[in-house]
């Protein structure tokens, strides 16, 4: 891991970290901040939802540069959203992260480090866990018998426990869904995510938004030489060892044990409540995929955008 964040960090043009606080950046810094002889530069999103006490307070502590991103200072259009992908797209973060690149940009910086990746190999993700419970599997009992039901779909959005019921909705999945029946269930979710979500979603996400401000990103632990090293391992031994704890005790290890993380989760995410900005696009994105389907204003939750997102990609 050392080695492979120390190489993004490699060229001769001005270089800042997206520092959110959470374990992933929080890390990469922690490694950067032994190796380099200047200052790293960092620049933080506010999200209206995290609490950033303890990131003030390493911030502090370490006198690290920091520029602060209010979340006041995005205009959230998803018109803007549509402009900028030209396609259908629900992802408002997009907003967040070409905000911060425009930043750097007025700032001369050409790179920006980033700890995209750390949730998808070091089992960051609720879904990871959410499976094992005795609530998830009463549910599923509840909801579908005895049926052979796929986890993976379950475990990724509250919306496949409502449309699978529907045969086009189950029709649509077994065309775009392929399973390896040999993998376990944390086998076949880690697949996705590297296999379908992550090049199809997030690194669109991130990709399209910093290249229109001219920035190039780099994600510290999206990495050919990290995901072998853990793919040497057992997948389900590691989901036994908790929710990131390779990750986390390799940052504490850095750290002497002393540095306390802050937030728990990175704040680049935005949610928009307003129901007039929002579900427009969604009811258009819904009806081209599913025109049997019924689209009612409960899609507009946290848990419907992520579906709505991974319709999208299909």
């Amino acid at each position: 891991m050392r080695n492979n964040i120390i190489q993004k960090n490699i060229g001769d043009v001005n270089k800042a970290l997206l520092l959110s606080g959470g374990l992933d950046s929080s890390t990469v810094y922690s490694v950067l901040s032994k190796k380099t002889n200047h200052k790293l530069e960092t620049i933080t999103f506010l999200n209206p939802d995290e609490n950033y006490d303890d990131l003030d307070k390493l911030i502090e502590n370490q006198n690290i540069n920091n520029e602060k991103i209010n979340f006041d200072d995005i205009e959230l259009s998803h018109v803007k959203i549509l402009n900028l992908f030209a396609q259908p797209h629900n992802s408002f973060t997009s907003l967040a992260i070409k905000k911060i690149c425009s930043v750097l940009k007025s700032k001369n910086f050409k790179v920006a480090l980033t700890g995209l990746g750390g949730d998808e190999l070091f089992l960051g993700y609720n879904k990871y866990f959410e499976f094992l419970s005795s609530k998830f599997k009463i549910k599923k009992l509840l909801y579908f018998g005895f049926k052979d039901i796929d986890l993976p779909l379950l475990c990724k959005s509250k919306n496949f426990w409502k449309f699978i019921k529907d045969k086009n909705y189950k029709d649509w999945i077994e065309a775009n869904f392929f399973r390896n029946k040999n993998l376990t269930p944390i086998e076949n979710l880690v697949i996705d995510e590297l296999n379908l979500f992550m090049p199809n979603s997030r690194c669109i996400t991130n990709d399209v938004a910093s290249m229109s401000e001219s920035i190039e990103l780099r994600s510290c632990f999206l990495d050919i030489n990290i995901l072998k090293w853990i793919l040497k391992f057992d997948l389900n031994e590691i989901q036994k060892l908790g929710r990131k704890n390779i990750l986390k005790k390799y940052y504490f290890e850095l750290n002497n044990n002393q540095n306390k993380l802050s937030n728990k989760k990175a704040p680049f995410r935005i949610l928009p409540n307003t129901k007039n900005l929002i579900n427009p696009q969604l009811r258009d994105i819904f009806k081209n995929i599913f025109p049997t389907l019924s689209f009612d204003d409960s899609f507009k939750s946290k848990e419907n955008l992520n579906a709505l997102e991974l319709l999208r990609i299909f």
